[in-house]
C-alpha cells in the first residue's frame, strides 16, 4: 500500500503529529481549519480531504 498527501501550500500548524486516533484527527492537527482542502492519493486513487471540521 502506498499513499501521498498533497496539500496546496497552506502553512502547517505543526511539523508532525506523533499520535492520532484517525486520519481526520491527524490532518486537523496539522492544518488550520481555514486552509484549503487536501488530496490524499491512496493506491493511485485521489481522495479529497476537507480540512475544515
Amino acid at each position: 500500500m502506498s499513499f501521498t498527501l498533497q496539500a496546496g501550500h497552506p502553512p502547517p500548524l505543526r511539523s508532525h503529529v506523533s499520535t492520532a486516533a484517525e486520519m481526520a484527527d491527524a490532518v486537523g492537527a496539522l492544518y488550520s481549519p481555514d486552509a484549503e482542502d487536501a488530496v490524499l492519493v491512496w493506491n493511485r486513487v485521489p481522495l479529497r480531504l476537507v480540512v475544515r471540521p
